[in-house]
């Protein structure tokens, strides 16, 4: 057993305790962690096969037939506007109206089941290579912020 070794004085008392040579594993503040190498995603061999998009469904038909439309009649430019005028016009439409899509959207399902026999949803989920977003270099201030809004530098005329 190892014996103890004054680490200090507490209340004018002697305090002791273990060698740091009793704990080997245990790091202090001093010393630095241990650098452990980085684990690298090992890829599968199923990357190696292209991404599979799922079939689309009739809301899906239905917005890639219609966005054009909306654009141009609304004159809008803002997605989340568009979007929301799309999805306000599926919902106003008659199941009869609805089933066109639907049966475009089932016999695009089924032909894709006939192109890519062995893909399932399961399989696929999570392979599709994630966008990379690039942080905007000044982001904008807010007039809650310090600092208050940020001066206009051009404007734009129609």
């Amino acid at each position: 057993m190892e014996t103890m070794v004054p680490v200090g004085t507490l209340n004018g008392e002697m305090v002791y305790g273990l060698p740091p040579v009793a704990f080997p594993n245990f790091h202090s503040a001093a010393a630095p962690p241990p650098k452990h190498s980085p684990k690298k995603h090992v890829r599968q061999q199923d990357d190696e096969q292209p991404y599979v998009k799922k079939p689309p469904n009739a809301f899906l038909l239905f917005l890639k037939e219609q966005r054009p439309n909306v654009v141009a009649g609304l004159k809008m430019t803002n997605n989340a506007d568009i979007n929301t005028e799309l999805g306000l016009r599926w919902r106003s439409m008659s199941v009869l109206e609805k089933d066109r899509y639907f049966r475009e959207a089932g016999d695009l399902r089924r032909l894709h089941e006939q192109q890519f026999p062995e893909w399932s949803t399961r399989d696929n989920y999570g392979k599709k290579r994630r966008r990379i977003r690039r942080k905007d270099p000044m982001p904008f201030k807010d007039e809650g912020q310090p600092g208050g809004p940020l001066p206009v530098t051009a404007a734009v005329t129609e």
